[in-house]
This record gives structure tokens, sequence and C-alpha cells, in this order.
């Protein structure tokens, strides 16, 4: 399994202050700080979403295991941030601050 929590917090479709937490890509749980440092300070919009998803792709290195392999493993955290982000794209005229915690996305192989 493949695990992912976002908090995000915006102010005026700004992202203020996130954390992306992914399991299942290493031996503990990883931060993914490139992908933060993509979204930080930024309107969250499709391209900032494909771009944060792709940073937490080439920071990861999840080793092989018997249930999946580590390729397959980095693709679904790039996925999962990707279609996440997405979800959460702006209301466009809500202006006041906002905070969304999102827990327990996970993607498994299939067998």
């Amino acid at each position: 399994y493949v695990t992912l929590a976002v908090a995000l917090r915006t102010e005026r479709d700004v992202v203020t202050a996130v954390r992306v937490a992914l399991g299942g890509v290493g031996l503990s749980v990883v931060r993914a700080t490139d992908a933060e440092q993509v979204v930080l300070g930024r309107v969250l919009n499709r391209d900032v979403a494909v771009e944060a998803a792709e940073a937490v792709q080439r920071q990861v290195r999840p080793p092989a295991h018997v249930g999946a392999s580590g390729t397959y493993r980095r693709e679904a955290a790039r996925r999962m941030l990707g279609r996440m982000l997405l979800m959460r794209l702006p209301a466009p005229l809500y202006s006041e601050p906002r905070e969304v915690l999102f827990w327990s996305l996970s993607q498994s192989p299939r067998l």
C-alpha cells in the first residue's frame, strides 16, 4: 500500500501552510518537503498540482517489496498527490481562510 495525508491551509486562495506525508514509500512515514515547497505561497491550480506531484515522484525512493515494486509505489505516490490537490482546487469566490485535512487515501497493487 501507498498512503497519503495532506494538511492544507489557504487564505484568499493562496496556500499559506501545507504538510504532505506518505506511507509505504520508505522504511517509515516520509514528509514530501519538495512537494510542499512547490505548493507553498502559490494559488493552487492544475499546473501547481502537476508540478507538486512530479516533485514527490522525484523525491521518494521506495525499496522493492513483495507486494509492489519501487517504481509502482513511486508512480502511485505521484498520482495520489496530484489527484488530492486537484480535489482541493479553490472555489472561485471564496476568500476566507480555509483549512482542510485529508486522510487515508491509499492505493494498493491489484493482485
